[in-house]
Protein backbone atom coordinates (compact mmCIF):
# COMPACT_ATOMS: atom_id res chain seq x y z
CA UNK A 1 0.00 0.00 0.00
CA UNK A 2 2.84 2.35 0.88
CA UNK A 3 4.48 1.67 -2.49
CA UNK A 4 1.19 2.45 -4.27
CA UNK A 5 1.01 5.84 -2.53
CA UNK A 6 4.61 6.65 -3.47
CA UNK A 7 3.98 5.60 -7.08
CA UNK A 8 0.85 7.76 -7.20
CA UNK A 9 2.77 10.75 -5.82
CA UNK A 10 5.60 10.25 -8.30
CA UNK A 11 3.13 9.94 -11.16
CA UNK A 12 1.36 13.05 -9.95
CA UNK A 13 4.67 14.95 -9.80
CA UNK A 14 5.58 13.68 -13.24
CA UNK A 15 2.25 14.80 -14.68
CA UNK A 16 2.56 18.17 -12.96
CA UNK A 17 6.04 18.62 -14.40
CA UNK A 18 4.76 17.84 -17.90
CA UNK A 19 1.84 20.22 -17.49
CA UNK A 20 4.17 22.90 -16.14
CA UNK A 21 6.51 22.39 -19.10
CA UNK A 22 3.60 22.62 -21.55
CA UNK A 23 2.37 25.79 -19.85
CA UNK A 24 5.80 27.43 -20.01
CA UNK A 25 6.18 26.40 -23.66
CA UNK A 26 2.80 27.85 -24.59
CA UNK A 27 3.67 31.02 -22.67
CA UNK A 28 6.98 31.36 -24.48
CA UNK A 29 5.32 30.73 -27.82
CA UNK A 30 2.63 33.26 -26.93
CA UNK A 31 0.12 31.12 -28.83
CA UNK A 32 -2.95 32.58 -27.12
CA UNK A 33 -2.30 36.16 -28.18
CA UNK A 34 -4.77 37.64 -30.64
CA UNK A 35 -3.44 39.34 -33.79
CA UNK A 36 -4.55 42.95 -33.83
CA UNK A 37 -4.72 45.67 -36.42
CA UNK A 38 -1.85 48.11 -35.82
CA UNK A 39 -2.63 51.51 -34.37
CA UNK A 40 -1.92 54.26 -36.88
CA UNK A 41 -0.86 57.67 -35.59
CA UNK A 42 -0.61 60.39 -38.22
CA UNK A 43 0.80 63.89 -38.16
CA UNK A 44 0.57 66.77 -40.59
CA UNK A 45 3.34 69.34 -40.43
CA UNK A 46 2.07 72.92 -40.43
CA UNK A 47 5.52 74.12 -41.52
CA UNK A 48 5.57 71.82 -44.55
CA UNK A 49 1.92 71.49 -45.66
CA UNK A 50 3.03 70.46 -49.14
CA UNK A 51 4.08 67.07 -47.77
CA UNK A 52 1.32 64.40 -47.72
CA UNK A 53 -0.12 63.64 -44.31
CA UNK A 54 0.58 60.34 -42.59
CA UNK A 55 -3.12 59.49 -42.72
CA UNK A 56 -3.26 59.90 -46.50
CA UNK A 57 -0.12 57.80 -46.89
CA UNK A 58 -1.54 55.08 -44.65
CA UNK A 59 -4.70 54.87 -46.75
CA UNK A 60 -2.56 53.86 -49.72
CA UNK A 61 -1.04 50.96 -47.73
CA UNK A 62 -3.81 48.36 -47.24
CA UNK A 63 -1.49 46.07 -45.29
CA UNK A 64 -1.41 48.61 -42.44
CA UNK A 65 -5.14 48.09 -41.90
CA UNK A 66 -4.99 44.32 -41.62
CA UNK A 67 -4.10 42.27 -38.53
CA UNK A 68 -0.82 40.41 -38.77
CA UNK A 69 -1.44 36.67 -39.10
CA UNK A 70 1.76 34.94 -37.92
CA UNK A 71 2.55 31.20 -38.10
CA UNK A 72 0.71 29.50 -35.24
CA UNK A 73 3.52 27.65 -33.44
CA UNK A 74 6.44 30.07 -33.55
CA UNK A 75 5.30 33.29 -35.19
CA UNK A 76 3.59 34.84 -32.16
CA UNK A 77 6.70 35.12 -30.01
CA UNK A 78 9.24 37.78 -30.96
CA UNK A 79 11.94 35.93 -29.03
CA UNK A 80 11.32 32.65 -30.86
CA UNK A 81 11.22 34.53 -34.17
CA UNK A 82 14.57 36.12 -33.39
CA UNK A 83 16.08 32.81 -32.30
CA UNK A 84 14.87 30.88 -35.33
CA UNK A 85 15.94 33.55 -37.77
CA UNK A 86 19.33 33.83 -36.08
CA UNK A 87 19.89 30.08 -36.38
CA UNK A 88 17.95 29.00 -39.46
CA UNK A 89 18.12 32.31 -41.33
CA UNK A 90 21.85 31.87 -41.78
CA UNK A 91 21.25 28.91 -44.06
CA UNK A 92 20.03 29.53 -47.56
CA UNK A 93 19.23 33.27 -47.54
CA UNK A 94 18.90 34.72 -51.04
CA UNK A 95 22.01 36.09 -52.73
CA UNK A 96 20.77 38.74 -55.15
CA UNK A 97 23.42 40.07 -57.56
CA UNK A 98 25.11 43.25 -56.42
CA UNK A 99 27.64 45.82 -57.53
CA UNK A 100 30.15 47.05 -54.93
CA UNK A 101 31.00 50.76 -54.87
CA UNK A 102 33.37 52.67 -52.61
CA UNK A 103 33.78 56.36 -51.95
CA UNK A 104 35.72 58.46 -49.46
CA UNK A 105 33.97 60.43 -46.74
CA UNK A 106 35.02 63.91 -45.65
CA UNK A 107 37.46 62.54 -43.09
CA UNK A 108 39.06 60.11 -45.55
CA UNK A 109 37.30 56.95 -44.38
CA UNK A 110 36.39 54.45 -47.08
CA UNK A 111 32.63 54.04 -47.35
CA UNK A 112 31.40 50.93 -49.17
CA UNK A 113 27.87 50.33 -50.38
CA UNK A 114 26.26 47.79 -52.68
CA UNK A 115 23.83 48.32 -55.53
CA UNK A 116 21.18 45.65 -56.06
CA UNK A 117 19.70 46.24 -59.54
CA UNK A 118 16.06 45.52 -60.17
CA UNK A 119 15.46 42.03 -61.51
CA UNK A 120 12.55 43.26 -63.62
CA UNK A 121 11.77 46.47 -65.43
CA UNK A 122 12.93 49.05 -62.96
CA UNK A 123 10.76 51.81 -61.59
CA UNK A 124 11.95 55.35 -61.01
CA UNK A 125 12.50 54.67 -57.33
CA UNK A 126 15.77 53.88 -55.59
CA UNK A 127 15.58 52.43 -52.07
CA UNK A 128 18.46 53.48 -49.80
CA UNK A 129 18.95 51.01 -46.97
CA UNK A 130 20.78 51.73 -43.71
CA UNK A 131 21.25 48.49 -41.68
CA UNK A 132 21.32 48.17 -37.92
CA UNK A 133 24.36 48.06 -35.64
CA UNK A 134 27.06 45.85 -37.12
CA UNK A 135 24.93 45.24 -40.21
CA UNK A 136 25.80 45.24 -43.89
CA UNK A 137 24.54 43.95 -47.21
CA UNK A 138 25.79 40.51 -46.11
CA UNK A 139 23.35 40.35 -43.19
CA UNK A 140 20.68 37.71 -43.74
CA UNK A 141 17.79 40.04 -42.96
CA UNK A 142 19.10 42.71 -45.33
CA UNK A 143 19.60 40.18 -48.12
CA UNK A 144 16.02 38.98 -47.74
CA UNK A 145 14.77 42.57 -47.78
CA UNK A 146 16.70 43.75 -50.84
CA UNK A 147 15.85 40.53 -52.70
CA UNK A 148 12.17 41.34 -52.19
CA UNK A 149 12.72 44.98 -53.24
CA UNK A 150 14.72 44.13 -56.38
CA UNK A 151 13.06 40.90 -57.50
CA UNK A 152 9.43 41.49 -56.61
CA UNK A 153 9.17 45.23 -56.10
CA UNK A 154 11.02 46.20 -59.24
CA UNK A 155 13.11 48.82 -57.48
CA UNK A 156 16.85 49.28 -57.30
CA UNK A 157 18.26 49.06 -53.77
CA UNK A 158 21.49 50.57 -52.45
CA UNK A 159 22.74 49.26 -49.09
CA UNK A 160 25.25 50.98 -46.85
CA UNK A 161 27.97 48.78 -45.37
CA UNK A 162 28.83 50.44 -42.08
CA UNK A 163 32.52 51.36 -41.90
CA UNK A 164 34.49 48.46 -40.46
CA UNK A 165 31.78 45.83 -40.92
CA UNK A 166 32.46 44.47 -44.42
CA UNK A 167 35.48 42.11 -44.10
CA UNK A 168 36.66 42.86 -47.65
CA UNK A 169 36.88 46.62 -47.09
CA UNK A 170 39.78 47.82 -44.96
CA UNK A 171 39.92 50.95 -42.84
CA UNK A 172 41.59 54.08 -44.15
CA UNK A 173 40.93 56.15 -41.02
CA UNK A 174 41.26 55.19 -37.38
CA UNK A 175 37.54 54.79 -36.83
CA UNK A 176 34.59 52.53 -37.47
CA UNK A 177 30.90 53.43 -37.67
CA UNK A 178 29.20 55.33 -34.86
CA UNK A 179 25.65 55.25 -33.53
CA UNK A 180 24.75 58.76 -34.64
CA UNK A 181 27.21 59.61 -37.41
CA UNK A 182 25.51 60.59 -40.68
CA UNK A 183 28.53 61.39 -42.88
CA UNK A 184 28.82 57.85 -44.27
CA UNK A 185 25.15 57.73 -45.19
CA UNK A 186 25.52 61.14 -46.83
CA UNK A 187 28.24 59.72 -49.08
CA UNK A 188 25.86 57.02 -50.31
CA UNK A 189 22.99 59.49 -50.84
CA UNK A 190 25.18 61.80 -52.89
CA UNK A 191 26.29 58.86 -55.02
CA UNK A 192 22.68 57.76 -55.58
CA UNK A 193 21.68 61.23 -56.72
CA UNK A 194 24.52 61.26 -59.26
CA UNK A 195 24.10 57.64 -60.39
CA UNK A 196 20.31 57.70 -60.68
CA UNK A 197 19.31 61.23 -61.74
CA UNK A 198 15.59 61.77 -61.95
CA UNK A 199 14.77 58.86 -59.64
CA UNK A 200 12.90 59.37 -56.40
CA UNK A 201 14.65 58.23 -53.22
CA UNK A 202 13.09 56.22 -50.43
CA UNK A 203 15.10 55.72 -47.25
CA UNK A 204 14.71 52.62 -45.09
CA UNK A 205 16.57 52.30 -41.80
CA UNK A 206 16.61 49.41 -39.35
CA UNK A 207 17.32 49.89 -35.64
CA UNK A 208 20.52 51.98 -35.41
CA UNK A 209 20.23 52.57 -39.14
CA UNK A 210 16.80 54.12 -38.55
CA UNK A 211 18.42 56.55 -36.11
CA UNK A 212 20.99 57.52 -38.70
CA UNK A 213 18.40 57.91 -41.47
CA UNK A 214 16.04 60.12 -39.46
CA UNK A 215 18.88 62.16 -38.00
CA UNK A 216 20.36 62.65 -41.47
CA UNK A 217 17.08 63.94 -42.93
CA UNK A 218 16.47 66.22 -39.95
CA UNK A 219 19.91 67.80 -39.70
CA UNK A 220 19.57 69.86 -42.88
CA UNK A 221 16.35 70.42 -44.79
CA UNK A 222 18.31 70.47 -48.05
CA UNK A 223 19.09 66.78 -47.53
CA UNK A 224 15.42 65.92 -47.97
CA UNK A 225 15.60 66.95 -51.62
CA UNK A 226 14.66 64.06 -53.88
CA UNK A 227 13.29 61.90 -51.04
CA UNK A 228 9.77 60.63 -51.58
CA UNK A 229 9.66 59.30 -48.05
CA UNK A 230 11.49 57.39 -45.34
CA UNK A 231 10.74 54.38 -43.17
CA UNK A 232 12.12 54.08 -39.66
CA UNK A 233 11.96 50.44 -38.53
CA UNK A 234 12.53 49.59 -34.84
CA UNK A 235 14.28 52.88 -34.17
CA UNK A 236 16.22 53.12 -30.90
CA UNK A 237 15.74 56.89 -30.54
CA UNK A 238 17.90 58.05 -27.58
CA UNK A 239 20.58 55.46 -26.88
CA UNK A 240 21.68 57.14 -23.64
CA UNK A 241 18.16 56.88 -22.23
CA UNK A 242 17.80 53.33 -23.53
CA UNK A 243 21.05 52.18 -21.94
CA UNK A 244 19.60 51.49 -18.43
CA UNK A 245 16.77 49.48 -19.98
CA UNK A 246 19.24 47.28 -21.85
CA UNK A 247 20.73 46.22 -18.51
CA UNK A 248 17.42 44.76 -17.31
CA UNK A 249 16.33 41.12 -17.46
CA UNK A 250 12.77 42.01 -18.44
CA UNK A 251 11.93 40.72 -21.93
CA UNK A 252 15.48 39.30 -22.09
CA UNK A 253 16.95 42.74 -22.84
CA UNK A 254 20.26 42.01 -21.14
CA UNK A 255 20.72 38.92 -23.32
CA UNK A 256 20.18 40.92 -26.50
CA UNK A 257 22.52 43.60 -25.16
CA UNK A 258 25.21 40.98 -24.59
CA UNK A 259 24.83 39.59 -28.11
CA UNK A 260 24.98 43.06 -29.69
CA UNK A 261 28.02 43.99 -27.60
CA UNK A 262 29.78 40.74 -28.51
CA UNK A 263 29.25 41.39 -32.22
CA UNK A 264 30.52 44.93 -31.80
CA UNK A 265 33.63 43.69 -30.02
CA UNK A 266 34.33 41.22 -32.83
CA UNK A 267 34.32 44.10 -35.31
CA UNK A 268 36.72 46.09 -33.13
CA UNK A 269 38.99 43.06 -32.70
CA UNK A 270 39.17 42.59 -36.47
CA UNK A 271 40.64 46.09 -36.82
CA UNK A 272 42.42 46.33 -33.46
CA UNK A 273 45.92 46.42 -34.96
CA UNK A 274 44.96 49.41 -37.13
CA UNK A 275 42.86 51.26 -34.55
CA UNK A 276 45.12 50.93 -31.51
CA UNK A 277 48.78 50.63 -30.61
CA UNK A 278 50.16 47.16 -29.95
CA UNK A 279 49.51 47.16 -26.19
CA UNK A 280 45.90 48.28 -26.49
CA UNK A 281 45.30 45.89 -29.40
CA UNK A 282 46.51 42.98 -27.26
CA UNK A 283 44.17 44.07 -24.46
CA UNK A 284 41.26 44.18 -26.89
CA UNK A 285 42.13 40.68 -28.08
CA UNK A 286 41.95 39.36 -24.52
CA UNK A 287 38.62 41.11 -23.90
CA UNK A 288 36.81 39.45 -26.80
Amino acid sequence: MYSDVVAALLLSSYVQSILFGITITLWLLNVFSRPETPQIVSFQSTKQPEFPSGERTARKCPILHKPYAPPLLWGRSRHIQTLLFGLVGRFGPPKPPKIRKTRKSRDGATVAFDIFPSAIESSNIVVLVCPGIGGSSESSSIRVFVDFIARRGGHTAVVLNHVGVAPSVGLTRKRIFTYGGTDDFDVMVRFAREEFPGCGLVGVGFSMGANILVKYLGEERERQKGFLGAMSVCQGYDILKCKPLLQQWEQGRIVYNYLIASNFLRIIKRHADYLFDSADAAEIGRAV
